[in-house]
This record gives structure tokens, sequence and C-alpha cells, in this order.
């Protein structure tokens, strides 16, 4: 059940402050569906991009995480439910990382980027990177930079060193994204080093992930989970997580109340970047 779109629009990256160190902020929050104030140690340059990990899967209801504003001392994120829920969530847990757009490189100096884009509609978008990465396979994870009325969802295809496709999801069976969001992304080469000073990894998982939870493990201490998927499936779906002592699990989750069913059996691929949530000593 692959889904290709008959028509594609080209996003071009914007030019953005080239960064010599990536000056990072990550932590993990309590979040729900209203604005939730996060506040940086210390203060960034100018405001950055944010990226929001997986929420956890205490509440049932779908959600979204949505960076509501960014500033260079803090950002505001909440989780946004369809209007075929009653718009209220329980609190979840929602890791968090902030930095500068532009191009970077880790501590072993491999190039990654951190951008912006705007997307509408209901077609696939191809989004550029400002400069070609290179590597093996690339990790894109994806996240909405401001409020939209429209619940939004993110899926992801033809993720190479170049850029990637996005396509904006309605919540509703039969109804297309008429709207347009900011995007904001971090893309990254698949293997591991050191993002001032906190170890990642970052990994593209085969064609597994189903409405059955599916198990990852890396050598992380207490690492933030941050991820994007494929579109290999027709129905409408987002990522949740649960920690367990052995590993974190993922799943695909529809948004059941808005006329998808809770199986949804297409396997889809995940873009997967692991952060230490403490860096290490000097």
């Amino acid at each position: 059940e692959t889904t290709e779109a008959p028509t594609e629009e080209t996003t071009e990256a914007p030019t953005q402050e080239t960064t010599e160190r990536s000056h990072l902020k990550l932590n993990s929050a309590r979040v729900d569906h209203t604005p939730t104030e996060v506040a940086f140690e210390t203060p960034l340059k100018a405001s950055p991009v944010v990226i929001a990990g997986v929420p956890s899967f205490f509440g049932g209801d779908a959600v979204v995480p949505v960076v509501v504003s960014a500033a260079a001392g803090s950002a505001k994120l909440r989780l946004h439910e369809p209007d075929c829920y009653d718009g209220r969530h329980l609190k979840e847990q929602l890791d968090w990382l902030a930095i500068s757009p532009g191009n970077h490189t880790t501590e072993q100096g491999v190039a990654f980027v951190v951008g912006t884009a705007e997307v509408s509609g209901s077609q696939w978008t191809r989004v550029l990177f400002p400069e070609r990465l290179t590597g093996g396979g690339i990790v894109v994870v994806p996240t909405l930079q401001r409020e939209s009325e429209e619940w939004t969802n993110l899926r992801l295809k033809n993720v190479n060193a170049a850029g990637f496709e996005v396509l904006l999801e309605a919540s509703r069976r039969n109804e297309q994204h008429i709207g347009g969001v900011t995007l904001g992304y971090i893309a990254i080469p698949a293997g591991r080093g050191t993002i001032d000073g906190r170890r990642y990894v970052a990994q593209v998982t085969p064609f597994e992930i189903t409405h059955a939870w599916s198990k990852y493990t890396v050598d992380l201490a207490d690492a933030a989970v941050f991820a994007g998927m494929t579109h290999v499936g027709w129905d409408t779906a987002s990522l949740r997580l649960h920690r367990g002592r052995d590993g974190v699990f993922l799943r695909a989750h529809e948004p059941q109340r808005c006329g998808w069913d809770i199986v949804h059996p297409a396997k889809e691929r995940a873009f997967l970047l692991f952060v230490e949530q403490a860096a290490a000593a000097a």
C-alpha cells in the first residue's frame, strides 16, 4: 500500500547562518495540550530551530508535538490533538533540542545541517539542504515550528544526501491538508559521535515499524529520542514511545476517532537520533 503523489513541489533551503561550533540545548519536559515553556540554561545568540522528540504514550488520544514559539533563551511546546478528539491531553514526556540554523559539524568533523522550510498543500514537497551531506544513510527529524489551525502530521520519503520529501498529513480519512506550515529539521548522516560534548547515535531502521511495539537499544545513558517516519502505508499515523528497562519502544499510532483503524500493518522506516541528556565531562 505505497503512496505516490501526482505532483511535487521543491523548496529551496533559505540562506542561513553558518555555525562553526554547535551550541546544542537539550532536555526533557512534561507537556500537554497547553503551551509549556522550556528554558535554556544559557541563551543562544538568536532564535533556534527546536526539534521535538517522540511523545510518550500515557494518553491514548492521537497527538503531534508543535513548537509554539522559540526565542534565544527559551521555547514553548505543546501537544496538538486532531479536532475529532476533545483537544485536551494528559502530560506526556517529550524530549527537545534547540540549535541554531545553519551548517554544523560534529566534534569528529561530520557535517550536518539544521534548517527550516515553508511547506503547504497535500502534495509531496522536496526540501533541499543548503549543502550536500556525505556518508551513508541520512537521518532527518522534522518538527512543526509554529501553530497551525489544521492538525498536521509529518511523513517522509526519498531521504538522501541532497534533501528529503515531506508530506503534510491531515487527520481525517478522505481529507487533504490545505494550509501551510513552517517546518524545522535536523539532518545528519547515520553514525555516532559527539555534538557539543553530548554523545549521539543516528540510525535508519529497516522497514519494520507498525502498530506493534518495536524495540531499540543504544549504549547511551538516559538518551533523548528524536525520530521521523516514512509513508509506506496510506493511513495517517504518528510515532509514539515507551521507555523500558532494557531499551525504548516505538510504534505507529493512527487517530482512530478520525476514521482510521488502530492497526497499521504497513511496515514503516524510522529515522532515529539518540542524544545523551548530559554532556560528557571535559
